[in-house]
Parts: C-alpha cells; structure tokens; sequence
C-alpha cells in the first residue's frame, strides 16, 4: 500500500465514527423534512447542534456518499438561498423489490 492510500485509510479510520454519525443525522433530517439542499442540511444540521458552523461542505460530501450508494438521490434542483446558484435537492431514495432489498 502506497503512503498516500495508507494516509488516507489511517485518516478515514479516525473518523469514521463521527462519519458514522454524520450519515445517520443526514438521514433523519431528511426524514423528518423532506426535501433538501446540501445547505439546507448543514443549517439543520448546525440547528440541531451537531455541527459548528452550518457550512454546506459539513453536509455535501455525506450527501454525495448516500447518493453514490444509492439510499439518496437527487430529486430536482432549485437555487440555494445563501450563494445564488442552482443546487441539487436530495431525498431518501425510495426502495421497490426491483432494488433488491426485502
């Protein structure tokens, strides 16, 4: 193993608990409101005290992650309320017995 891959494993080990917790605070958010932006989740994320400061990056990377892994997905755009531009809105992904889950 490299020492890069090796830094990155040693780095994502230390944190993996509090990324643990991240993904499960994300997924309650979107339970309990619906619809959101990455900001919108890091500024209720940051509401609820979990976070320090409601930044969209204490959000987006666990919200890319769920999406990859298909419990997520992005159900549409609108423009985020603190920068202007057009952001993806994600939702839990709904399962069906297509997805092979029972």
């Amino acid at each position: 193993m490299s020492i890069t891959k090796l830094t990155r494993l040693l780095s994502f080990l230390s944190v993996k608990q509090t990324l643990d917790s991240r993904y499960e605070h994300i997924l309650l958010i979107l339970e309990e409101c619906g619809y959101k932006t990455a900001q919108e989740t890091a500024d209720e994320l940051y509401r609820r005290k979990i976070i320090d400061v409601p930044e969209r990056n204490r959000a987006a990377p666990r919200l890319t992650e769920l999406t990859q892994t298909g419990v997520t997905e992005v159900v549409g755009k609108k423009r985020c309320h603190k920068t202007g531009k057009m952001v993806a809105i994600y939702s839990i992904k709904e399962r069906t017995v297509d997805d092979g889950q029972h």
